[in-house]
């Protein structure tokens, strides 16, 4: 497994405000249990997950997407799947989704590149080494 992760940001995340987390209705069953491990992650690291995103200081997207360069379309549990994380403010939503220059209003960015049956194995360990380099920059191999 791989991880890559890279920020600007140089303040705290303020708790007070909170983490939303996307819920897009057209998440599977897969990428609601992600998002299920990663609230419980990040609330067990001591960040604010809320549920109302009007409540919120920062949005979290999450994108699972098996369909890149690395996969084929036949269902193989030993390629590599790709997990992208993408950190804004819940304010920025709107221009992040609307313009074609969001990448400037992205606080951290990270993907995680991994096969699909060591993530079904070690998932919490997985989501915990996430949180762990939350807002840091790194280029790791994870080894859990």
């Amino acid at each position: 497994m791989f991880l890559t992760s890279e920020t600007n940001f140089t303040n705290k995340v303020h708790n007070n405000g909170g983490i939303y987390i996307s819920n897009f209705n057209s998440y599977t069953l897969d990428e609601k249990w992600i998002r299920e491990k990663l609230m419980h992650s990040f609330r067990t690291g001591g960040y604010l997950i809320v549920d109302n995103i009007e409540k919120s200081l920062y949005y979290l997207i999450f994108n699972f997407n098996p369909s890149n360069s690395e996969v084929s379309n036949d269902f193989d549990d030993t390629r590599l799947k790709n997990l992208e994380f993408i950190l804004i403010k819940s304010s920025d939503r709107n221009k992040y989704f609307n313009s074609e220059f969001s990448q400037s209003l992205i606080i951290w960015r990270s993907r995680i590149k991994f096969n699909w049956i060591d993530f079904l194995k070690k998932n919490d360990k997985l989501m915990n080494i996430v949180v762990k380099n939350f807002l840091k920059t790194k280029n790791i191999k994870v080894i859990i």
